[in-house]
């Protein structure tokens, strides 16, 4: 990690006549502290990068759109789910318009505001958002897509949070069945 942190403390005045290439390094390393869980350092790069694409490239670009998810995620990742919730709603808007309602970035977005909604006890809004969600990966992935089973895998947390135990069980199972058939069962 101290590397990354070094890393890090050197963008401001390395790439500072160069925004894409900026941003592009600020998005990676905000992906990184976002899988350290170090979810305000992955915040600040996400927000970073997403002004510079934003300048550069435009509000509802793909790159831009992408970085702003990130924010929300790291949002998200330190318990702060009303400010996630609201970035989510705004990006999953713009992406719909940009983008399409079906493109994986779209449908990412979607997942995530509904996975979001869990924690606020907003569970229609989730199930509703979710198996909406799940539908059109399902039209445009295929069932074993890995996307789909992040959406399945919601779900199943969903239902777990309300106490639909059977249900969150059942779906927890079909996801490892598909995840077994595609990686093997000595995949860990």
């Amino acid at each position: 990690r101290t590397v990354i942190d070094q890393a890090a403390e050197k963008l401001d005045t390395r790439f500072k006549n160069q925004p894409l290439v900026e941003a592009t390094i600020r998005h990676t390393l905000a992906e990184t502290y976002d899988m350290l869980k170090a979810y305000q350092q992955a915040y600040r790069m996400a927000e970073r990068a997403t002004e510079l694409r934003r300048k550069s490239l435009g509000e509802n670009h793909e790159a831009t759109l992408e970085s702003a998810l990130l924010s929300a995620k790291a949002l998200s990742g330190q318990g702060d789910f009303v400010a996630s919730h609201t970035l989510d709603k705004e990006i999953a808007e713009r992406a719909t318009t940009a983008l399409g309602p079906e493109h994986p970035l779209t449908l990412e977005t979607r997942r995530h505001l509904g996975r979001v909604l869990i924690p606020l006890a907003r569970y229609e809004e989730s199930q509703k958002t979710l198996s909406e969600v799940l539908r059109l990966e399902k039209e445009s992935l295929g069932d074993d897509h890995e996307l789909t089973l992040r959406t399945l895998a919601a779900l199943g947390t969903l239902h777990l949070k309300q106490g639909r135990y059977d249900k969150a069980a059942a779906i927890t199972r079909e996801v490892i069945k598909v995840r077994r058939r595609m990686l093997g069962s000595n995949h860990p």
